[in-house]
């Protein structure tokens, strides 16, 4: 769908694990007509552009192709509110992941009087589960050359326990993915080929049914937490470790108004801590690195808005002064990359953005039922009162 104007909207979703629940908010708002950046007008987009957990939201908004505008968000919102917090075969873990042997199984007491066994048949699968993968390390550890203290190093890995099960479960019940192939709507999610360490995009006509599920979850695997994922002989890990905010696949799916929702706080907002610590260092580390990352691409567009600028007063007869030449240039410089040079167009960005910190590195594991709402009420309420000045847009005349 097109505005009024013309123009083709898309929507980008960046990665930040429970995070994601800001996301939702935010939607809401566009999609019910409350935010200024769509003039109060209910929110009409034709692409979406997901990383990591961004594009599980991506893909639930795709999928819902029967359901237009309000009613998926809704339904979006309906899932976070509802589903995420409670695994209903483990009300004691949320739906996204859980943590393998974990005692506090055996002291729930809606697990009991649900299925009063399950706790040990789990545990048992995650005995064996360790069983194996130690038995492999062990073999490593010995056999491998190398130095001692770099084989037992190896021998560390936090994704052994902790099991993302859940969220596979969650994506192939709350994502319709012959609807995502079938749908008028573009969907790209971004993930990282742990192999080669370049971009792999997967749209509509890749996700079947078999491979959808897996390219989902590939990119929600935060590397170091939630293992890699084998699809096609290829290991995928999370987008966010190439393209955290997947601007440039809107852009050039056709969208020139484009909805970024940016998870990562402005850095200056992460209070320096008098005493550091290897969590808070590493949660500052990724906001710089993905902060830099998002801030040239959108400055990337804005010197395109200038540089067309500049074209059209060449193209009308009038004379352009020294100042025209640099957006002139970098102008010149992008359109020589594209594809589709002719075709390239102004591109207004409105861009949200939480102004303080959603609990650093261990708030993207935190799917509290509280916290959720929370986030969902904030993301919201920055929509609604959305200021384009203070939130550095790029709006093209």
């Amino acid at each position: 769908m097109t505005n009024a104007a013309g123009r083709k909207s898309g929507v980008i979703l960046s990665g930040g694990g429970a995070n994601g629940a800001y996301e939702v908010g935010v939607l809401k708002a566009l999609y019910h007509g409350e935010s200024v950046s769509t003039d109060r007008r209910p929110l009409e987009a034709n692409v979406f552009a997901g990383t990591s957990i961004g594009a599980f939201n991506a893909a639930v908004m795709v999928s819902l192709e029967a359901s237009e505008g309000v009613e998926a968000v809704d339904e979006l919102e309906s899932i976070w509110r509802d589903v995420v917090p409670h695994d209903k075969k483990n009300p004691s873990h949320n739906h996204f992941f859980r943590y393998r042997a974990d005692p506090v199984e055996f002291f729930d007491a809606e697990t009991a009087l649900r299925s009063p066994i399950r706790p040990y048949v789990q545990l048992a699968g995650d005995i064996g589960y360790f069983a194996r993968d130690w038995y492999r390390r062990g073999l490593n550890f010995f056999l491998a050359p190398g130095r001692i203290e770099s084989r037992a190093l190896r021998l560390i890995d936090l994704s052994l326990i902790i099991s993302n099960e859940p969220g596979y479960r969650l994506i192939k019940e709350a994502v319709r993915f012959d609807n995502i192939r079938e749908s008028h709507k573009v969907l790209k999610i971004a993930a990282t080929n742990w192999r080669t360490g370049h971009l792999k995009v997967f749209e509509n006509r890749d996700l079947t049914d078999e491979i959808g599920p897996d390219a989902v979850l590939a990119s929600t695997a935060l590397p170091g937490i939630f293992p890699q994922v084998e699809i096609d002989g290829e290991y995928y890990a999370d987008g966010g470790v190439v393209m955290n905010t997947p601007l440039n696949l809107a852009i050039e799916a056709g969208a020139d108004v484009l909805h970024i929702v940016y998870l990562n706080p402005d850095v200056r907002a992460i209070p320096l801590l008098p005493v550091r610590d290897t969590i808070d260092t590493l949660g500052r580390m990724f906001a710089i690195q993905f902060a830099a990352t998002v801030d040239r691409d959108i400055e990337v567009a804005n010197h395109i808005n200038q540089g067309i600028d500049v074209l059209e007063k060449g193209a009308g007869g009038n004379s352009l002064v020294e100042a025209d030449l640099r957006p002139f240039i970098l102008t010149a410089s992008k359109l020589a990359r594209l594809k589709a040079p002719d075709q390239y167009r102004k591109i207004t960005i409105h861009r949200y953005q939480p102004v303080d910190v959603l609990g650093s590195v261990l708030g993207m594991l935190n799917f509290d039922a509280g916290r959720i709402s929370e986030l969902i009420e904030q993301g919201f309420v920055d929509a609604v009162n959305h200021n384009c000045s203070a939130s550095h847009c790029i709006l093209s005349q």
